[in-house]
């Protein structure tokens, strides 16, 4: 019980991390990064900024004191010109980030700038630009090569040769040394950031862990007394000579039960497939003849496969929803499981009414970190993509009066909690 308790309270704190990230709530575990770089200008007098991996800026531009050379700024004064500073920056971050380490890289305008990899919640997010420099004071050779290198933009020559001059000059050895001592710094900001986010984590879990263990007292108020009294009513309704009402609380008694007795956030598919199996009689005795289920497992391997607890009953509850429940006359409900080289996919399909495309844009992996409520779906795509990250995959098709058909796949020997 105490294991799954922490299982679960670890997914809920992943959770509440996406709806932060959503939020914006990311983007405040840079702060240490932004005083870095603004400490970096004022000591240097270079030019710097922090730059995502599409080298979009990361610093607000409201905060970004910028300290660009005439030379840059007559460059960026055309489009042209202002793309090719932009995809010398993508360049310079990306080869950062490849090689983790800092990286000292010439523009395309013949200025040399330096890149430091930062890293938030364990994953580069962008880097340190810093430069827009020369090694050594301009000779005529320079310039012309200069010249040469942006002749073909609309820029003034006696400008341009004029804001060479005044290109700041820093001996590559001390821009190297400079990098070196940035890219400590940044070390050190991202492991302090790690340590405080642990320090942080572990209180909230523990908060989380204590909340959670009340509730599940709470929930605990005697569940056999409900057992009982279904048992009685599936007693009485015999008496009353009312089978389908005996049928369909003996039905919901069990299912109850199996839902009480499971406390593993991770099952195996025979454990599921039955579970459902419970879960869709009761659908069908309420739609009576005119809902049919079917199940189809490739491969009698599959059943022993794991999966999330009650991941096919989410899956049910949004085709019963949406497509059963509205549609007029007889319908179906179909589950199939297959093997794909290392994963396993499952289908789950009806031929309801279908969803609007609305419906279907607000379901998924992409609303996964919403902050406004879940449907079952969306919490289903988030809770598998806690446990496996990229390498689930989700897929909805859905088609006004004609059904709606939702896969899954996933890794089939790895990535749940035993």
């Amino acid at each position: 019980m105490e294991e799954y308790v922490k299982q679960w309270v670890e997914e809920l704190h992943a959770r509440r991390q996406r709806d932060e990230s959503s939020r914006g709530g990311g983007q405040e575990g840079l702060q240490p990064y932004y005083r870095l770089l603004d400490m970096f200008m004022k000591t240097t007098g270079l030019n710097g900024s922090i730059l995502k991996l599409n080298g979009e800026q990361l610093l607000p531009l409201a905060e970004l004191q910028t300290g660009h050379p005439d030379f840059c700024k007559l460059i960026q004064e055309s489009e042209v010109g202002r793309q090719r500073c932009f995809a010398s920056d993508c360049f310079t971050t990306r080869e950062a980030i490849a090689q983790e380490k800092a990286v000292i890289c010439r523009c395309h305008a013949g200025l040399y700038d330096s890149a430091i990899p930062i890293m938030l919640h364990g994953s580069h997010v962008g880097a340190f630009i810093t430069g827009q420099m020369l090694f050594e004071a301009p000779t005529d050779e320079t310039v012309d090569e200069i010249l040469e290198l942006v002749s073909d933009l609309p820029a003034d020559r006696e400008d341009v040769r004029r804001a060479i001059a005044e290109v700041p000059v820093v001996p590559e050895t001390q821009v190297t040394a400079i990098t070196a001592f940035m890219q400590v710094l940044a070390a050190s900001v991202s492991s302090s950031l790690r340590e405080t986010e642990a320090v942080r984590r572990e209180a909230e879990l523990n908060r989380l862990l204590r909340d959670t263990e009340l509730k599940m007292v709470q929930a605990k108020l005697q569940p056999h007394f409900l057992f009982n009294v279904l048992n009685l009513i599936a007693g009485q309704a015999m008496l009353e000579d009312a089978p389908r009402t005996n049928d369909a609380v003996i039905r919901l008694s069990r299912l109850l039960r199996d839902m009480v007795k499971s406390r593993q956030p991770v099952v195996t598919l025979r454990d599921e497939l039955r579970f459902l199996e419970t879960y869709m009689q009761l659908h069908c005795l309420r739609f009576e003849d005119r809902l049919r289920y079917e199940v189809d497992v490739a491969d009698a391997a599959l059943y022993d496969a794991p999966i999330p607890s009650l991941t096919l009953q989410l899956l049910a509850e949004n085709a019963v929803k949406h497509g059963i429940e509205p549609k007029d006359g007889p319908c179906a409900v179909r589950v199939k499981a297959w093997r794909d080289g290392a994963n396993i996919n499952i289908l789950m399909e009806d031929d309801g009414v279908g969803m609007r495309p609305e419906i279907v844009e607000g379901l998924g992996l992409e609303n996964a970190g919403s902050a406004v409520p879940l449907s079952g779906i969306t919490m289903l795509c988030r809770r598998m993509a806690i446990y496996y990250g990229d390498a689930f995959a989700f897929d909805i098709l859905s088609s006004e009066g004609k059904g709606t058909a939702v896969t899954l796949a996933y890794p089939i020997d790895e990535g749940f909690p035993g």
